[in-house]
């Protein structure tokens, strides 16, 4: 389980991902991972709901939480949303950045402690950082 801490910046070739919650307690993050989107529904296809629509996504993850350098609370702790910034390792950046570049159009699901919470359009190639609303 990682905690949030303070962040230390490994390399300014790993990947940032910001994570604003809507929640209004403390959150500890106990897992995370990304999935991309699958065409159709395979057997163990994981499935988002959204808009009255079923989306459905890998089981396998594109990067998870051994992945994950750090975890860094970067708002008050009252305030809404809280916002997370997660600092990946650099294979995982790469692994991030090709999955993307082939892949513009599709959904990417956002899983945190074992829920899916968001499920972003890829608009363009991710490369260094982006911003994750949930």
């Amino acid at each position: 389980m990682k905690k949030v801490t303070s962040l230390m910046i490994r390399s300014l070739a790993t990947l940032f991902l910001i994570i604003l919650c809507t929640t209004a307690s403390a959150v500890e993050i106990e897992s995370f991972s990304l999935h991309l989107q699958s065409l159709q529904k395979e057997k163990h296809s994981l499935v988002y709901s959204a808009n009255n629509k079923e989306l459905y996504f890998s089981e396998s993850p594109i990067i998870d939480f051994s992945h994950v350098i750090s975890i860094k609370q970067i708002s008050a702790m009252h305030s809404k949303p809280i916002s997370f910034e997660i600092l990946i390792n650099k294979p995982a950046s790469r692994i991030v950045h090709e999955v993307t570049l082939v892949n513009v159009g599709r959904k990417i699901a956002i899983m945190v402690n074992g829920k899916i919470v968001s499920a972003p359009t890829i608009r363009e190639p991710i490369r260094n950082n982006f911003l994750l609303t949930f």
